[in-house]
């Protein structure tokens, strides 16, 4: 109420309220003090907010997005199609999901497909920074976040960090178990993407590996 009065008295309406927080908060990041790249969510390049150009935009929504923003001469990055939370993930909220895999491990491989610069003009790839892997909190505790994250993410920094022609879901399913054991000996619990045994130092252990 008392925010709402205040708009009233200054005859301003939610986007203008949007416009004078934005314009405080790059001010504050710009001041040699802070001196921080500002990055915002999609929804202030959505709204028609005025952003100094060298603001970059995340697109979590739609992937369809991130040429628009990209085509406006911001810099992007890419959220949309790697939310771990999904256990049916498509392209992003309002887009089309694929065929469910058969099992809820098996998502890492919509992660994986995710060809991010498709459509995009050379251009508008120049200023696509990368992406990021999401886990909200929802339908995780601490029982079980290691094995929501790992190694389903593994396959998201694949695709982000790698060549574009490294995008063979079967040619990375050995590499993505051979990161999940590493991880597992690091006791970081994290969850198949297949059939796979990992030898652990407890099994050293028990059973000697003879020279």
């Amino acid at each position: 109420p008392t925010i709402a009065a205040w708009m009233r008295e200054h005859n301003l309406n939610t986007i203008q309220v949007y416009q004078l927080f934005e314009n405080a908060m790059h001010a504050i990041a710009r001041t040699p003090a802070v001196n921080k790249s500002v990055v915002v969510w999609e929804e202030v390049f959505d709204n028609a907010l005025h952003i100094p150009m060298n603001t970059i935009v995340e697109v979590w929504k739609s992937a369809s997005v991130l040429k628009d923003v990209l085509g406006a001469g911001y810099r992007g990055l890419l959220a949309a199609p790697f939310y771990l939370d999904k256990q049916i993930p498509g392209l992003g909220q309002g887009e089309n999901v694929p065929t469910t895999s058969y099992e809820w491990v098996d998502t890492w491989k919509s992660f994986y497909g995710v060809d991010m610069t498709a459509n995009l003009t050379s251009a508008e790839a120049k200023l696509l920074l990368g992406g990021e892997g999401a886990m909200w909190a929802e339908q995780v505790m601490d029982t079980n976040f290691d094995s929501r994250v790992w190694p389903r993410n593994s396959a998201v920094a694949e695709r982000l960090w790698s060549s574009p022609l490294v995008n063979d879901p079967v040619a990375a399913t050995p590499r993505l178990n051979a990161q999940s054991c590493r991880m597992q000996r690091r006791g970081i619990m994290c969850g198949p993407v297949a059939p796979s045994f990992c030898l652990l130092p407890s099994d050293v252990n028990r059973h000697p590996l003879s020279a």
